[in-house]
């Protein structure tokens, strides 16, 4: 008995999927009344195959299958010769290609699978919405194991962004015997202040300036003439505004820092700022 599996070389691991057509193959002087076929070692039940006459005193019968019903079970043809049983056995001794199966959805994100030139089954993660972002930019190919059916990664996820999102600092000083930015002139004055010299100081020690998860907005800067409770000391209140930029994780952390940067904040400039 022989087999073959169509679109595959034999040095291809066919797939659980795949036809299998095997070939019985018997040379006898006396041409056989039937052809019988039976899979599995246990099964008692043989099925009926079409007789082909080959060459003469040679004689054929095909019997295809999927590969996923016979793997590591016994093939068995048998020819009949009124009520004598000539029987040939074969055993599956290939191993399959296995399929891996498609990994599980998640939200905000495509999952794209494609075969290399080489036949090898990979699976690559996108995101597939506005204002998402890789969890891990590292984990975004996956390999499948044909040998074990498993994928050697289950492939990062997409977050969707707090975007487009702000985190603000607002701060009253009271008390002062000018009248800041209750008008347009002196405004423009502690805004500028603000934005090329206090702020960016304390731009210099946060983390996420550095690491790109936060940026300083200076067209969000404010200041306003106010006064206190009792609508009796004069003073001020300034404002201002970093867009976030990192992802949803990430935003807890970046807030938590912008609040502790002001924690002592001065309105003045440090020292570097001053001297530019």
């Amino acid at each position: 008995i022989t087999w073959t599996v169509a679109g595959r070389t034999a040095d291809e691991k066919p797939l659980l999927t795949d036809k299998v057509s095997f070939t019985c193959t018997l040379a006898s002087d006396v041409k056989p009344s039937r052809m019988h076929w039976k899979t599995g070692a246990s099964s008692r039940r043989y099925h009926y195959g079409v007789l082909y006459t080959g060459d003469t005193g040679v004689y054929t019968s095909v019997k295809v299958s999927t590969l996923s019903l016979v793997l590591k079970k016994e093939i068995a043809c048998r020819a009949k010769f009124g009520n004598t049983f000539e029987a040939l056995y074969s055993k599956i001794d290939f191993e399959p290609a296995l399929d891996c199966p498609q990994l599980d959805a998640r939200p905000y994100t495509t999952l794209e699978y494609y075969d290399t030139e080489e036949g090898v089954s990979k699976a690559k993660v996108a995101c597939s919405e506005e204002y998402t972002v890789l969890q891990d930019s590292s984990d975004v190919i996956a390999t499948c194991d044909s040998g074990t059916g498993k994928w050697d990664s289950s492939l990062t996820s997409c977050l969707k962004m707090v975007a487009p999102a702000t985190i603000g600092i607002s701060l009253s000083y009271i008390n002062l015997s000018d009248k800041y930015c209750a008008d347009s002139t002196s405004e423009a004055e502690v805004i500028s202040i603000l934005n090329n010299c206090a702020f960016p100081s304390v731009n210099d020690n946060m983390e996420c300036i550095t690491d790109a998860t936060c940026e300083f907005d200076p067209d969000a800067s404010t200041c306003v003439y106010s006064y206190d409770s009792n609508q009796e000391s004069d003073g001020m209140r300034i404002s201002g505004s970093w867009k976030f930029l990192g992802t949803p994780l990430q935003f807890g952390t970046v807030k938590k820092e912008i609040s502790a940067a002001f924690s002592s904040f001065d309105l003045g400039c440090s020292d570097n700022r001053r001297k530019e």
